[in-house]
């Protein structure tokens, strides 16, 4: 069984060149493969030799990755030969080609078309494959889900079949249906163990168990993308399972993962993650100075969603170590930096603290007017009052 590399375009994959044709398509000749030329294309010899023209330049158009022009002369072939033993392949290569044109609205037109025409086609369960990666495409993941699934009905030993389970998975976990995301990604695993997708199979199993908190069930999935050497999605989930072990409360095991990933990935789009949850680990193990280094280096990723995070839980460390005069700075960095940080309110507390303590009741009062007028609710207004009135304030 042949399958596709992960993230590569999409091109016509080999259609099995060992495959008994159905009476309906080609009776002779090989069919596209990915990229290369067509030298002898399949033929029809009850055709005009302008029909076979009109294919054969079609399938040149289509090898010249003119998908344009291919999708027009197989469009054109269909409609005047619709008889012709070289129709469904045609119909479904028509669709094919606005696929890799990136016109999906026609390829699903083409698609659907050719499936309800040639129902008993060999192409149909590629035909149902393109048709789903196109409503993929296109955001319709209920769709995308429903065609990619009968594309594996179609033909489960099929070229397609094991990119159709992964992506009929994917769209699932996309609408966060993720009890159904989980048996077909299981299933992707067991039964096309060889995919070029079962390394992101597995990376998406295991978050379907993170993103429902069944963090132990996560672990083993995780663990076997590293199985594939070479997968796109080693860094994702050396990521994951160390942000997994820091749920389960296993600390030891977070750190030394977390930083194994950030050493491994350092240009990862996790790696800011990485070193927060590092940083979070040390911090509860009560290693403060430990902690500090890696939320220092989150700050290194520009624009990290872990900022602020990073900044508050510096200042939380240098508190535990007695340090007011860097406790201070990250704070003012935190309220500067980042107004509607879920911290504020916290970090205001903080400053109202460390003001009063050093007798500065004026900016302490300031602080605490501020906490009041901005988050009027929370919890730390009454404590912020009556530290200042403890303190002299």
């Amino acid at each position: 069984m042949r399958t596709l590399s992960l993230r590569s375009p999409l091109r016509f994959a080999a259609l099995l060149s060992m495959l008994t044709v159905a009476a309906c398509g080609p009776t002779t000749g090989t069919l596209v493969g990915d990229g290369t030329n067509t030298t002898a294309g399949p033929t029809d010899p009850n055709l005009p030799n302008r029909g076979q023209d009109l294919f054969d330049e079609a399938l040149a158009r289509y090898d010249a990755a003119d998908y344009l022009g291919a999708a027009d002369r197989f469009d054109q072939f269909v409609e005047r030969w619709p008889d012709s033993s070289l129709a469904d392949y045609a119909a479904y290569l028509a669709g094919r080609s606005w696929y890799e044109a990136q016109r999906y609205p026609e390829a699903i037109a083409d698609l659907d078309a050719m499936r309800a025409t040639f129902p008993t086609s060999p192409y149909v369960d590629a035909a149902a494959y393109f048709s789903g990666r196109s409503h993929y495409a296109q955001g319709e993941l209920p769709l995308a889900v429903d065609d990619l699934l009968a594309s594996v009905v179609a033909d489960p030993a099929g070229v397609f079949a094991d990119n159709a389970q992964y992506w009929a998975g994917r769209a699932l976990f996309d609408q966060g249906l993720l009890d159904r995301a989980n048996a077909e990604l299981q299933r992707l695993e067991a039964m096309y163990p060889d995919s070029t997708y079962v390394d992101a199979g597995r990376y998406y199993l295991g978050r379907t168990y993170f993103d429902r908190a069944l963090y132990s069930d996560a672990i083993g999935p995780f663990e076997r993308v590293g199985l594939t050497v070479d997968s796109s999605y080693l860094d994702n989930a050396a990521y994951y399972l160390g942000r997994t072990l820091y749920e389960l409360g296993d600390l030891n095991g977070a750190i030394a993962e977390l930083t194994t990933m950030e050493q491994t990935y350092p240009d990862s789009q996790y790696v800011d993650n990485a070193r927060y949850y590092l940083g979070r680990s040390h911090f509860d193990l009560k290693a403060y100075a430990a902690a500090i280094p890696p939320l220092e280096r989150v700050l290194l990723t520009a624009g990290s969603s872990y900022a602020d995070n990073a900044l508050y839980y510096q200042a939380r460390s240098y508190k535990a170590l007695g340090d007011t005069t860097n406790e201070l700075a990250m704070l003012e960095q935190l309220l500067a930096g980042y107004p509607t940080s879920q911290y504020v309110d916290n970090a205001l507390y903080m400053e109202v603290v460390l003001y009063t303590n050093a007798g500065n009741c004026a900016l302490a009062s300031a602080r605490a007017n501020q906490l009041v007028s901005q988050l009027p609710t929370s919890t730390y207004v009454a404590r912020a009052q009556s530290y200042l009135l403890g303190g002299g304030c």
